[in-house]
C-alpha cells in the first residue's frame, strides 16, 4: 500500500498493531472474571499482595456466598421425623396388633375401651402433625381432617383382620374408635385453649 504525505511531512504508513507476546512468557493466559451484578469498574486494591487483581473482579458480598442446601434439608429432615415420626410408629404398632392371631394381654379389658383408648391416642398425633406441632392453635378444619383420617384407618384396620387367622371385623369397633378419636381430639382442643389461656403456650 503506497504511503501519503502530509503537510508536516509526515507520512500515514499502516503500522502493525503492537506484540504483547514477550510479556508474559509463552504458555500463559490471563483470566479476567467479570462482574456478576454488572458493576464493571477498575481493579480494586488489596493488601495481600499475594492474590491477583489485574483484571475486572467482583467484589466480595454475603448475598453472594451460598447457603448449604445440606444443612438447610437435614434440618428439615429432623423437623419432619418429629413430627411425623411419632404418628407413623403408632400406625405401625395398630397394624402390628391387627397382624396377631391372639394378644393375651388384650382380653382382660373391654374391647370398647381398648379401641377407644388406641384411637384417642393416634387422633391426638394426627392432629399434631396435620397441624406442623401444637405450638399454633390447631383449626377445626384441622381437627375435622384429622377425625376423618383416623376413621378411614379404622375401617381400613377392620379390612385387614378379616384376613388375619382367629381375628373377625365388627363394625362397633369401628365406632369405638370413633368415639375415641373424636374424645382425644375434643380434649386435645379444649386443653390447649386452657394452657393458652394460661400463659403456657
Amino acid at each position: 500500500m503506497p504511503s501519503t504525505s502530509r503537510p508536516d511531512g509526515r507520512t500515514d504508513d499502516p503500522q502493525p498493531p503492537p506484540q504483547y507476546g514477550g510479556v508474559l512468557g509463552p504458555g500463559r493466559r490471563v483470566l479476567r472474571v467479570l462482574d456478576p451484578a454488572g458493576n464493571e469498574g477498575p481493579p480494586a486494591r488489596h493488601p495481600d499482595p499475594g492474590r491477583f487483581h489485574g483484571g475486572l473482579v467482583a467484589r466480595p458480598r454475603l448475598r453472594d456466598v451460598p447457603v448449604p442446601v445440606t444443612v438447610m434439608s437435614f434440618r428439615g429432615t429432623l423437623h419432619a421425623l418429629w413430627i411425623w415420626g411419632p404418628l407413623f410408629a403408632y400406625l405401625v404398632l395398630i397394624f402390628y396388633l391387627s397382624s396377631l392371631s391372639r394378644i393375651p394381654w388384650a382380653a382382660q379389658y373391654p374391647d370398647y375401651l381398648e379401641h377407644s383408648t388406641e384411637y384417642l391416642g393416634l387422633a391426638i398425633l394426627m392432629a399434631r402433625a396435620l397441624n406442623n406441632g401444637l405450638r399454633r392453635p390447631v383449626s377445626p378444619r384441622t381437627l375435622l381432617v384429622a377425625f376423618v383420617v383416623c376413621v378411614v384407618y379404622a375401617i381400613s384396620d377392620e379390612i385387614h383382620q378379616k384376613f388375619v387367622p382367629n381375628r373377625f371385623s365388627d363394625v362397633t369397633d369401628v365406632l369405638s374408635d370413633a368415639v375415641g378419636a373424636g374424645m382425644g381430639l375434643g380434649a386435645l382442643h379444649i386443653g390447649r385453649r386452657f394452657l393458652a389461656r394460661g400463659g403456657l403456650l
